[in-house]
């Protein structure tokens, strides 16, 4: 009797110690969070919401919704995108990091409207993008996308570790996000995963790509944007919100901030933002990212990498061989 009772209580005990040790990170996973911490600490000086104690925590706010909504859909098995091969393999791990309070959305200082994520536990807009947003609904399309990215394992597939450079310093760890792409199918299946995300974390679905209609309707973004990609996201967009599912309307909330309190936030951290030292090596390297609104490399991005990652010395004619330069 006493040895049954022992046999039924062990898989409880598992579940129990299981369930206090956290959810279980696969190892390709831990290293991609490690790097993307690494690579937050260079980004640290561009960091702007850290300074501003109603920005931080209206952050944080948003990234309750969207991580609470993730984790209800990951559980309905509703994320998951054709062909893209989402999530680790059986047994390598699970989802759950993704959903935890240490996901944290930063806005960084840069002038450049753009948003970015290196895979981790951090998610990225800048603030040339931020004071684009007239309101919550399309500052939340923006983080939903590159949630999507985190949850969908896109940085650590993308990046090129093959053409790593022999250098010293920082080099290493920020040469292949500064090198990142992301191919076409990547960029589609993001769009495919934040919209259900954003959806049911309550916004409006009708708003989910009017940040990209305007940037379209903008005469003076014509040459900094990708029109042909803005105008299939929007597209899309509208495919989708033309068949949403039944349950949709029950799944509206209030904006954490109403238009008043958005714009008082946009103000307050325009402000912020024009009294901060610049940092250049920081803003070269949030340059160097994968624009949200490009899908091939824009000029910028191109000479914030050579300034970056300087091409090796060219020898003279007449010194062939090299002499004196370094590596010979």
């Amino acid at each position: 009797m006493l040895v049954r009772s022992i046999l039924l209580f062990l898989p409880l005990s598992l579940a129990l110690l299981q369930g206090c040790a956290g959810p279980r990170v696969s190892p390709t996973d831990q290293s991609a969070i490690d790097q993307a911490d690494k690579l937050h600490a260079t980004l640290a000086p561009a960091v702007v919401e850290d300074r501003n104690p109603r920005l931080k925590r209206y952050f944080e706010q948003l990234g309750a919704r969207i991580t609470t909504a993730a984790q209800n859909l990951d559980q309905l098995g509703r994320l998951h995108t054709e062909g893209d091969g989402n999530g680790p393999a059986p047994g390598e791990g699970s989802n759950q990091w993704m959903f935890a309070k240490d996901i944290t959305f930063h806005l960084v200082n840069s002038p450049l409207p753009n948003s970015f994520t290196a895979g981790g536990r951090h998610i990225y807009i800048y603030s040339g993008l931020f004071q684009q947003c007239q309101n919550e609904d399309e500052l939340a399309s923006v983080f939903c996308r590159e949630y999507a990215h985190v949850y969908l394992r896109h940085a650590g597939r993308a990046i090129r570790r093959d053409q790593l450079p022999n250098q010293e310093g920082d080099t290493p760890l920020i040469y292949p996000f500064a090198t990142l792409r992301y191919p076409a199918q990547f960029a589609r299946a993001a769009e495919t995963v934040a919209f259900p995300i954003y959806m049911k974390a309550g916004w409006d679905p009708t708003r989910f790509a009017s940040l990209y209609q305007r940037l379209l309707d903008s005469g003076g973004t014509s040459d900094a944007v990708d029109r042909a990609l803005l105008a299939g996201r929007v597209a899309d967009a509208q495919r989708r919100t033309e068949t949403l599912p039944a349950e949709a309307r029950e799944w509206a909330q209030p904006s954490v901030a109403d238009e008043a309190r958005f714009a008082q936030l946009r103000s307050e951290t325009r402000s912020l933002i024009d009294g901060l030292a610049r940092t250049p090596r920081t803003e070269l390297l949030l340059a160097t990212f994968p624009s949200a609104l490009n899908s091939e490399d824009t000029p910028i991005q191109v000479n914030a990498r050579l300034r970056l990652f300087p091409p090796p010395p060219t020898p003279s004619a007449d010194n062939k061989w090299g002499k004196g330069l370094p590596g010979r």
